[in-house]
C-alpha cells in the first residue's frame, strides 16, 4: 500500500516496521563512556548480593567494562529496583524526597559517581526514564557545583518543562509524565542539543564545564529529589554523531516499546511516500493539514490513522496529603458537562475501616490532564463515611452520591440492627452544577434497608440508569448487606427510593445493562473460581442463579482477600458500530496487584482484549468513559501495599487493543 502525506506544517512522524534486537549498536563517532541497564549489574551491595524484585539498590555496575559504578552508601537513600515494568524491561524506581508512604518518612533518594578522569565536553547522554512529577525535579546532575550538567523537571520558575544544564536553559516541551520517554543531550558549548524519542527539542548553549562524576535522582547539593522511574543511562565521550545518536535511540525506544521507528520525516518535506504497511505515531505537535492521508495507488486501499496513546498516570490522592492518613475506595464519574470526578473516602486518622471518614472529590475540566484542589462532599466528624457510590442522571444532569454512616466506635464482631445509629445509615446528597456544591444530605435509611440488616454498603463504585426497555430512565444503585446483593431503584428521578430483588451470596458489587436489557450483576466472591456473575431479566425485581466467571479472577490467595472490581458499558450498537463492556479489578490469585482493565464484544460472556494498568500493588477501581471517548480508571494502587495513593489513568481504545479497534 502506498500512502501520501501532505502537511502544511512542521511536523515529525516516527514510523514503526523495523524489530528490536537487545544490542547496543556500534556508535563510530564517539568511544563508549558508561552504560548502566536495570537488568543487569544491579546489587543491593558492591559486594553483596544481587538485587531482587522491590529491594533497594545501593551499587549499579557499569555494563561498558570501563570500571565505573552508581553507588548509595546510606541505605535509606537508595532507590528500588521493579522488575519487568516496561515491555519486560526492569528499571529503578526513586521515589523523590519524602516518598509518599509510611516506609519513606524523612527519605531522599539518589545514586551517584565519582569519575576518575573528568568527563570533557563534548559528550552525549542517553537516558531513558519515566517522570512522576512537575517541579524542580532532577534526573541527573553534575557532582559539584562547578563541574556540572543537568536535566531538570520544571525548574522552579518554570513547572511542567524540561530544563538543560548548566545555563539553565528552559523550553516549552511539556514533560509528559506517566510515560517512559528516550532522551538524548549532547553537551558540546554553544552546540548543545536535547532530543525526546529522537526529535530535536532545541539548541541550547549549556556551557563549557567538563563532567567530574554524575548524581542520579538529585542536585549535585543533595536536593531536588526525582520521583521517577529509570530503566537505561548510556554516557559517550564526544558528541554522537546523527547516524550513531539515531541508532541508539532506535535501540532504546523499540527495547522499551517507545514509539519505535524505521525513520523520521521531517516537515521540510512536504511528501513522504510509504511503501509498505507502518504504524505512525505521533506525538505533542500542532498542524494544519489540507490533506491527511491520501491514496495515490490506483490499486491500493485508502490509508488510514491510527494513533495509539499509551496511558498517562496522575497521581489524585496519597497518605499524608491534606494531612489525612489514608485515601481509599475511588469513585470516577463524567457529568454531563464532560467534568470529570474523582471521588474518595479520606480516613482522617487510621488506614482501618470504620475510623472516622468524610468523603471528598477533585474535579477535572480537561479529561484528566489537570485536576482541582480536594473539596469535602460529606464529613460526619468522628463517624465513618463509608461505601460512596455515584450516579448521573442523563435526564436532568444531576449527579447523585449514595453511602453508608457508620457510628464511631462501631464493632464488626458485635453489629447493632436497626434503621437509625447506633446501627448503620443510608444518605444520599446531589449536585446540579458538576460537583461543585453539594444539597444538605438526606437519611433514606428506612426506604431502603430492612431492620434486621446490620452491615450495609453501597457499591462501591457506580450506579446506572437503564437506557432501554419498559423502564428506561430508571436509577440503579447496587447495595449489598450480610443477607447479599441487591439493587435499589428510583423511576422519579431520586425523589423517591425502593428496594428490588436479592442475590444471596457475595459482597461489593457492580451493574451493568446489558443489550438485551437483561441487568448483570458482578459480584465480589472471595472464591478462587472467579467472580459471581447474576442476570435479571425484569429490571432487579429477581435474579438468576449465580455462576463464576472464571476469566475475572480474584486476589483470593494469601494477602488478598477478595477485592471489589468495576464494570462499565462503553458502547452499544444502537450508537457505535458495536457493543462493548469494560471491566477492571486487581487480576491475580494471590494478591492485590496487576491491576487490569478487560474488553468484551459480547455482553460479558468473554473477554478479548486485557491490558495490566498496574503490575505493583493496586486495589479496588472505577472506569468512565471520557469526552474524547478515552477510557478513565481511578485505582488505589502503591509499592508495598494497595492503599498507598489513588491515581487516575487514561488510555484510548487503541492502546488497549493493540491498535485493533478504535472508535
Amino acid at each position: 500500500m502506498k500512502l501520501t502525506l501532505e502537511l502544511s506544517a512542521l511536523l515529525v512522524l516516527i514510523l514503526c516496521c523495523s524489530v528490536f534486537a537487545d544490542e547496543l549498536p556500534d556508535v563510530e563517532s564517539a568511544p563508549l563512556h558508561s552504560w548502566f541497564y536495570a537488568d543487569s549489574g544491579v546489587f543491593v551491595e558492591q559486594s553483596g548480593q544481587k538485587a531482587a524484585n522491590y529491594s533497594e539498590v545501593g551499587f549499579w555496575q557499569d555494563q561498558s567494562g570501563n570500571g565505573h559504578y552508581l553507588q548509595q552508601d546510606n541505605a535509606l537513600k537508595r532507590p528500588f529496583l521493579i522488575n519487568a515494568l516496561i515491555e519486560g524491561n526492569s528499571a529503578l524506581r526513586f521515589y523523590g524526597a519524602n516518598g509518599d508512604g509510611p516506609r519513606f518518612e524523612n527519605r531522599e533518594f539518589s545514586l551517584w559517581t565519582n569519575f576518575e578522569t573528568s568527563l570533557q565536553q563534548p559528550n552525549t547522554v542517553f537516558v531513558v526514564v519515566n517522570t512522576r512529577n512537575v517541579l524542580n525535579e532532577y534526573i541527573f546532575d553534575g557532582l559539584t557545583s562547578s563541574s556540572r550538567h543537568y536535566l531538570i523537571v520544571g525548574q522552579s520558575n518554570n513547572p511542567r518543562v524540561w530544563t538543560l544544564g548548566a545555563n539553565k536553559t528552559a523550553y516549552s516541551t511539556d514533560v509528559l509524565n506517566g510515560n517512559f520517554l528516550v532522551h538524548t543531550l549532547v553537551y558540546d558549548s554553544a552546540d548543545s542539543r536535547h532530543y525526546i524519542n529522537g526529535s530535536i527539542q532545541g539548541v541550547f548553549d549549556t556551557g563549557s564545564g567538563s563532567l567530574g562524576g554524575l548524581r542520579i535522582g538529585s542536585r549535585y547539593s543533595e536536593e531536588g529529589f526525582a520521583d521517577m522511574d529509570l530503566a537505561e543511562l548510556i554516557i559517550y565521550n564526544g558528541a554522537v554523531e546523527k547516524t550513531d545518536r539515531e541508532n541508539v535511540e532506535k535501540y532504546l525506544m523499540e527495547k522499551y516499546g517507545i514509539f519505535p521507528h524505521c525513520g523520521s520525516y521531517n516537515a521540510g518535506f512536504p511528501v513522504a511516500d510509504l511503501n509498505r504497511d507502518c504504524r505512525i505515531n505521533i506525538f505533542d505537535f500542532t498542524f494544519l493539514a489540507d490533506q491527511w492521508l491520501e491514496d495515490t495507488s490506483d490499486q491500493a486501499e485508502k490509508g488510514a490513522l491510527y494513533p495509539e496513546i499509551s496511558p498517562r498516570y496522575t497521581d489524585i490522592f496519597w497518605q499524608g496529603k491534606d494531612g489525612i492518613d489514608t485515601y481509599r475506595i475511588p469513585t470516577l464519574l463524567k457529568t454531563s458537562n464532560g467534568v470529570i470526578l474523582a471521588i474518595a473516602q479520606a480516613r482522617k486518622y487510621s488506614f482501618a475501616d470504620k475510623s472516622p471518614t468524610k468523603i471528598v472529590l477533585r474535579r477535572s475540566y480537561n479529561a484528566g490532564e489537570s485536576w482541582l484542589p480536594a473539596q469535602d462532599i460529606v464529613d460526619v466528624g468522628n463517624d465513618a463515611a463509608m461505601a460512596n457510590t455515584a450516579l448521573l442522571d442523563e435526564d436532568t444532569g444531576r449527579i447523585w452520591l449514595f453511602y453508608v454512616v457508620y457510628p464511631q466506635g462501631w464493632d464488626d464482631n458485635n453489629p447493632i440492627a436497626g434503621l437509625t445509629s447506633p446501627s448503620t445509615t443510608v444518605w444520599t446528597t446531589y449536585s446540579d452544577d458538576d460537583g461543585a456544591s453539594w444539597s444538605i444530605a438526606r437519611d433514606i435509611t428506612a426506604s431502603v434497608k430492612l431492620p434486621e440488616w446490620t452491615n450495609y454498603a453501597t457499591g462501591p463504585g457506580v450506579g446506572i440508569q437503564l437506557k432501554r426497555g419498559s423502564f428506561a430512565g430508571r436509577l440503579v444503585v447496587p447495595f449489598n448487606s450480610g443477607a447479599g446483593n441487591h439493587i435499589i431503584y428510583s423511576d422519579d428521578h431520586g425523589q423517591s427510593w425502593d428496594i428490588a430483588g436479592s442475590v444471596p451470596v457475595g459482597s461489593e458489587s457492580q451493574i451493568v445493562q446489558l443489550y438485551n436489557n437483561n441487568l448483570l450483576l458482578n459480584i465480589r466472591s472471595g472464591r478462587q473460581y472467579g467472580r459471581y456473575i447474576s442476570q435479571s431479566t425484569n429490571n432487579g425485581m429477581t435474579w438468576s442463579p449465580t455462576y463464576y466467571d472464571s476469566t475475572l479472577i480474584e486476589p483470593v490467595g494469601t494477602g488478598g482477600s477478595a477485592c471489589q472490581a468495576s464494570i462499565l458499558r462503553y458502547t452499544d450498537s444502537s450508537e457505535y458500530d458495536c457493543n462493548r463492556i469494560l471491566f477492571s479489578n486487581p487480576a491475580s490469585g494471590v494478591a492485590r496487584q496487576n491491576l487490569t482493565v478487560r474488553l468484551s464484544y459480547d455482553e460479558c460472556q468473554s473477554w478479548q482484549f486485557s491490558k495490566i494498568i498496574s503490575p505493583l500493588a493496586a486495589g479496588y477501581s472505577c472506569l468512565t468513559v471520557l469526552p474524547d471517548n478515552n477510557i478513565g480508571v481511578l485505582y488505589e494502587n502503591g509499592r508495598e501495599y494497595s492503599a498507598e495513593k489513588i491515581t487516575f489513568a487514561s488510555f484510548s481504545l487503541r492502546w488497549l487493543t493493540d491498535n485493533k479497534d478504535g472508535i
